[in-house]
């Protein structure tokens, strides 16, 4: 019998399998959150995992912000809850949604335009000019627009 490297053996000893992807449209379940050689499925590296907690903690900021910044605006601080919650959902799927989901990154981008057109939209920026909720909606809106879009776009290369 031959002597097989640590690496290839699993728990308790016993050889580990590949894992093969079936072809698409076979009935194919889900691939395993693990390679059974220890890798990562495409789609779900460290940079994904870090785009969607980023995503989660931009949709937990928009949640939190209205009240920590006080917004003066009722229809703003409506907006960014709405907004966050839904950011925070999309976040969520997206980490734990199967890689071919690329699509919850588009919805990401699409919150995130929204956070950054709903103070012209809802008419907030002119009435509240140079308030908190303006600038935090640019700032975290543009970041939520430019993160949806890098993680729909990007694919992990296996």
């Amino acid at each position: 019998m031959e002597h097989e490297p640590e690496s290839a053996r699993g728990r308790a000893g016993v050889p580990r399998e590949k894992y093969s992807y079936p072809a698409a449209g076979a009935g194919a379940t889900d691939p395993p959150a693990l390679h059974a050689d220890g890798g990562v499925p495409p789609g779900r590296g460290p940079a994904t995992r870090r785009i969607g907690a980023l995503l989660l903690a931009a949709g937990g900021w928009l949640l939190l912000a209205p009240f920590a910044l006080s917004y003066s605006a009722a229809v703003a601080t409506a907006s960014d809850v709405i907004a966050g919650g839904l950011l925070a959902a999309v976040a969520l799927a997206a980490l734990v949604a199967p890689a071919r989901m690329r699509w919850l990154g588009l919805v990401a981008a699409a919150l995130g335009a929204w956070v950054v057109l709903a103070p012209f939209v809802l008419f907030y920026a002119a009435r509240t000019a140079g308030d908190d909720a303006v600038w935090n909606d640019l700032v975290v809106g543009t970041v939520v627009v430019v993160l949806g879009l890098f993680g729909a776009l990007t694919r992990r290369r296996a």
